[in-house]
């Protein structure tokens, strides 16, 4: 594929994350695509074969990249585990902190189609998960992480809180003083705190 493709391409897969965020998947049709990237219908279809089609690239998108990343980030020269949460936590507050629409489309999925997108989170989520399970484990044996913690069930929290967190976060910035940059970056900040504190003793 050619350069000019890979760009609208990605061109058309941000504008449906935006849109699908805002309006959800059932309120944006391919012609609002369309008009979004300046392409014409037909375009979009040359691409995507479909609505669905591209929905479904949209959630792909957003998932797979963690199936890679958050492994190599586990793996990496981070011998302690203080500095894996933090270079992990990091990533995912990069990721959908740049650009909040992405946890506000996966948010709306998991609301709306909950059995459909549990297909996907078995697909996608499910080999990570696992890798972070394992590091938590690890940790807890080697008396680094709390020894109660249920490393499944607060990994899936915290991802959860993060989400929501960003996805909402400028609903709040009035009640943040009207800064929306400020708020989001208080409520991760403050997310952080209580992550590090159920995660690691003393």
């Amino acid at each position: 594929m050619s350069q000019p493709d890979r760009d609208a391409r990605t061109e058309i897969l941000e504008a449906a994350t935006r849109l699908m965020a805002s309006r959800g998947e059932t309120g944006t049709s391919l012609q609002d695509v369309a008009d979004a990237v300046g392409m014409k219908k037909p375009s979009i279809l040359y691409y995507f074969p479909s609505k669905d089609a591209l929905r479904k690239a949209v959630i792909d998108g957003l998932l797979e990249r963690w199936s890679e990343l958050l492994p190599r980030l586990l793996l990496s020269g981070h011998a302690e585990p203080r500095a894996r949460f933090d270079a992990v936590f990091t990533e995912l507050v990069g990721f959908f902190g740049r650009d909040p629409d992405r946890a506000r489309l996966l948010v709306r999925e998991l609301l709306d189609r909950p059995v459909e997108l549990e297909r996907y989170l078995e697909q996608k989520v499910e080999p990570w998960l696992k890798v972070v399970v394992l590091a938590l484990d690890s940790g807890k044996a080697r008396g680094l992480v709390r020894p109660d913690l249920d490393a499944r069930a607060y990994t899936l929290s915290i991802t959860t809180l993060l989400l929501s967190g960003l996805a909402t976060a400028s609903a709040f910035t009035t009640l943040f003083g009207g800064d929306a940059e400020a708020a989001q970056q208080r409520l991760v900040t403050e997310l952080s705190r209580v992550a590090h504190a159920a995660l690691f003793p003393g």
